[in-house]
Formats: structure tokens, C-alpha cells, sequence
């Protein structure tokens, strides 16, 4: 409260957008107590449980390598949210880069060769790690 409006505070609306939309939760949610909140849910889950905690009409028809296809975009999506709201600003990518991540998630689904979140050359484990 009290805090001027920024680009970065709408990073961090876009990255909890984010993993509202995927995981189907709000941050309110009553589920969420303690240390328990959205972010920390899907940290726990990404990314080898990331089809676990997605919202359940994502689902497309169960076959193994969809399934996969699946886990991979949602791993990757939700750790571009988790990046994105990040709780110290300077840890929060810009819109620019976000836009370009989102692209590149888009292109590497639509030819069929998406990337797992730990080694797409955009999403590093050192900006997740810094992220977290």
C-alpha cells in the first residue's frame, strides 16, 4: 500500500495472472494459509508436477506424448510466471523479454519442439534461481 505504479508491479500482475489462469486458483484462494500461497504451490509442483496442478480442462485426450507436450508447456509457463512475480522487483524480467519468452513458448509448441523449462536457452537456472 502506498507504492507509486510501476512497470515491474505489472510484471508481477502479469506473473500471478499467470499461474491463475493455469493452475485455475486465486491467490486467495482457501487452500493458500501460512507459507502456503500460489507461488510457493506451484514452486512445489514445477516442474515435474506441473499437469498435476493445472487447471483440470487443460487436459487434452491422455495420450503419453501429449501428456509430455503438456507437462513441458506448463512447466515452462509457470516458471515464467514464478519469474515474473518474483517478490524484489529487480529479480522480475521486463514486459519485452515476457513478450519474447511467451513467443518463444508459442513458436517451440506450434513446431513441435518445446523444451523443457531447464533447458530452454530463454528461461536459465540462474534467473529461476534468482527468481525464487
Amino acid at each position: 500500500m502506498g507504492f507509486n505504479p510501476s512497470t515491474a508491479g505489472d510484471v508481477y500482475s502479469f506473473g500471478v495472472l499467470l499461474l491463475e489462469i493455469f493452475t485455475g486458483k486465486r491467490p486467495t484462494d482457501d487452500m493458500f494459509h501460512g507459507d502456503l500461497d500460489l507461488r510457493n504451490y506451484v514452486k512445489l509442483a514445477c516442474p515435474g508436477r506441473a499437469t498435476q496442478i493445472s487447471y483440470p480442462s487443460m487436459f487434452f485426450d491422455g495420450k503419453e506424448a501429449a501428456t509430455q507436450k503438456l507437462e513441458e508447456f506448463l512447466a515452462t509457463t509457470f516458471q515464467l510466471g514464478l519469474v515474473c512475480s518474483a517478490e524484489l522487483p529487480r529479480k522480475r524480467k521486463n514486459m519485452r523479454e515476457v513478450a519474447s519468452e511467451l513467443n518463444a513458448i508459442r513458436e517451440q509448441i506450434l513446431c513441435g519442439k518445446l523444451e523443457t523449462a531447464s533447458s530452454s536457452k530463454n528461461l536459465t537456472d540462474e534467473k529461476l534461481s534468482a527468481a525464487y
